[in-house]
């Protein structure tokens, strides 16, 4: 499987790690970075974003799940929500998570996973560093094709 969306026409790809981090406001992630990227082979750059709001359905307690970050064309930043798995199924299966799949004319930049022990997570609303939430960021080049 290729790793670059669109790779029969240019493809997809970041050039410069994100950065990517908890923002200023909890319930927002950041780049810490100018980002370079290539959408059906032509260039662009996005500047530091300090406040990407998150979007998807709530995820549930004692799950676990992986956000895409992306920007398209334009600059603009979309977050995608992966599909959540339990805890207990992903330990006693031996299984991984799987990226979300990248929004169409948009280049990967980053990524976060969150862990939920007890607690629910609503996007937008639920700080990234409340209690009973673990968050990881990921700088991406592409969308992985290994799970995590």
């Amino acid at each position: 499987m290729s790793n670059l969306s669109y790779a029969n026409r240019g493809g997809a790809i970041c050039f410069v790690a994100s950065k990517m981090d908890i923002a200023n406001v909890a319930t927002k992630v950041e780049t810490n970075a100018a980002i370079d990227y290539s959408i059906d082979g032509i260039m662009y750059e996005a500047t530091t974003n300090t406040g990407i709001t998150l979007t998807g359905d709530t995820q549930e307690k004692d799950t676990e799940c992986l956000y895409l970050v992306s920007v398209n064309a334009a600059g603009t930043f979309a977050v995608t929500k992966g599909e959540e798995q339990l805890t207990t199924d992903l330990e006693k299966e031996g299984k991984g998570l799987h990226w979300p799949d990248l929004p169409a004319a948009s280049a990967a930049v980053g990524a976060f996973k969150i862990v939920t022990v007890a607690v629910v997570f609503v996007p937008a609303t639920t700080a990234l560093s409340a209690s009973g939430v673990t968050d990881t960021y990921y700088d991406l080049a592409t969308v992985p094709s290994a799970t995590v």
